[in-house]
């Protein structure tokens, strides 16, 4: 029987068909083991790396056995030119084998936004070009190069991106920042309160913070943050803790699974103490720069998260091969593959990196042109391992707000962008009155004008108040049950603002984001 937290983990780590070869890996010449330093998980991650080389010795494109194994063995440095090659081959021939539509419009999937951020993820592991791979620029439809370059959330890439709920948003920017994307022109997120054209992160980033719970953190559904979700919308929004929204919600996060915590030290998600679940938790806490074997926040009588996640080690078979299991110490990949990266998380920290790190190695056309070299049957050969290097060490107990671009942002220049909502009456000193509603949420007010919102949600009138504004643009204000909104003196013509409210849906509140376009 399949087990509800079964199908919800499948969700989580892109599920697809389990890939393991039946022929025995045999170590090639250039598969050399990570520097051996006490303390700094080189163990740990030479003994994954191992079992992953003779498990997955044949790669095929897809969530267990390909893209997450990719990961691992390409941030460590132990992907050996066969295995890559035999990755790179599969993944061509997937792509192969889309369809002309789905080709032209460079999705792996019709719905699947994720398929995309996986594949971008396992290929950027590779060493492979993400932007032209076989032709492919996997990159295009997540930040909105694809459809006519519109990086607004009217675009139909963000509307592509949010088909699977929160998920989609949350790996489109690990992908993107991993593999270092950015579009033509493309300035960086500084402000959210602000719609920033040239991109669609800080649409994203919206996006998760809105689907934040009450009580902190994230989920797929339900009013309790779950961990593996939690984590790894942490993860994603770990670069943009510069702002400050960002960072208050991550720290939110942190106190709401500092509280789920097992006396252990592990996680349970649907009811389940599982490894997957853990390992997303040493994901986001070292991509956030902290320790997880030090920030007392996450230890619990003396049990740290990495000592839960090493009560599930299991062994392949019968072999000296070992990895992890799901929710106890039987074998299992794809528990396997998601400790593994977890332990390379912690790996890079102490070498004072993180896992999703751009740039770590240099990038070239990698597409395949040849047949992929058949896999070793000789017995395997010794290992050479490089020599020792001093281990680094980065703890920081706290959330610390990454460092915002030095230089401002050029303005814009201004856009014409289309609204549904009634215009501002030319005269500044007169109140115009729109509607918001489900479908409506854009309005339009001349500079030094003011318009008055009646906030109307599925027929019905609702309670709001303000969460957050640009101060500097525009004044804001709840009076008699409505929104106010005037544009300031500074306020920029062709511009776009966002004004951000939070109203009661049910038992829960919830965040709507409004646009303020000045004209």
């Amino acid at each position: 029987m399949v087990t509800k937290g079964a199908k919800k983990r499948a969700a989580i780590a892109f599920a697809a068909a389990l890939v393991v070869s039946s022929i025995g890996y045999v170590p090639e010449a250039d598969a050399e083991s990570v520097a051996a330093v006490t303390g700094d998980y080189s163990q740990e991650v030479n003994e994954i790396c191992d079992t992953l080389e003779y498990v997955v010795s044949d790669p095929a494109s897809g969530s267990a056995g390909g893209e997450w194994a990719a990961l691992v063995l390409g941030r460590t440095g132990r992907m050996t030119e066969g295995w890559k090659e035999r990755y790179l081959v599969s993944v061509k021939n997937s792509l192969d084998a889309k369809s002309e539509t789905l080709k032209a419009e460079n999705k792996l999937h019709a719905g699947k936004s994720t398929d995309n951020s996986r594949t971008i993820i396992g290929l950027y592991s590779a060493g492979a070009d993400v932007t032209c791979f076989n032709g492919w620029n996997l990159c295009a439809p997540l930040a909105g190069d694809h459809a006519g370059g519109d990086k607004t959330e009217q675009s139909a890439d963000y509307e592509y991106t949010k088909m699977q709920g929160i998920n989609g948003p949350v790996f489109a920017l690990i992908a993107l920042d991993y593999a270092g994307y950015y579009s033509e022109n493309e300035i960086k997120v500084t402000d959210l309160t602000e719609e920033n054209v040239t991109t669609l992160r800080d649409d994203y980033i919206d996006y998760i913070l809105a689907k934040e719970l009450q009580t902190g953190g994230w989920a797929f559904s339900g009013s309790d943050a779950d961990p593996d979700v939690t984590m790894m919308a942490v993860q994603a929004l770990s670069k943009y803790t510069y702002l400050s929204e960002v960072n208050d919600a991550v720290e939110r996060a942190l106190t709401a699974m500092s509280a789920q915590q097992n006396a252990d030290g592990g996680f349970v998600s649907w009811g389940t103490v599982n490894s997957e679940s853990i390992a997303q938790v040493i994901c986001g806490l070292t991509m956030l720069g902290i320790d997880p074997t030090k920030d007392e926040r996450f230890i619990k009588n003396g049990k740290t998260v990495v000592d839960a996640l090493k009560s599930f080690g299991a062994v392949y078979k019968d072999t000296p091969y070992r990895g992890y299991g799901h929710t106890g110490t039987d074998y299992n990949q794809m528990a396997t593959e998601q400790a593994g990266y977890a332990m390379v998380a912690l790996w890079c920290q102490r070498k004072g990196e993180k896992l999703y790190q751009s740039g770590y190695h240099d990038i070239s056309d990698l597409t395949p042109t040849v047949t992929p070299t058949a896999v070793p049957t000789t017995e395997p050969a010794a290992q050479p391992t490089v020599e020792p290097t001093e281990a680094t060490t980065a703890t920081q107990p706290t959330v610390e707000p990454t460092e915002a671009p030095a230089t401002a942002a050029p303005t814009l220049k201004p856009t014409e962008t289309p609204s549904s909502a009634p215009a501002a009456k030319p005269s500044p000193k007169t109140d115009t009155t729109a509607k918001l509603t489900k479908f409506s949420n854009k309005v339009t007010v001349k500079k030094g004008g003011t318009v008055t919102i009646n906030t109307v949600v599925n027929g019905k009138k609702v309670k709001c108040k303000i969460f957050s504004y640009n101060k500097k643009y525009l004044s804001v204000k709840v009076k008699n049950g409505k929104l106010i909104v005037k544009a300031g003196k500074k306020a920029k013509a062709g511009k776009t603002y966002k004004v951000v409210i939070k109203y009661k849906k049910g038992k829960k509140m919830v965040k709507k984001t409004i646009k303020i376009k000045v004209r």
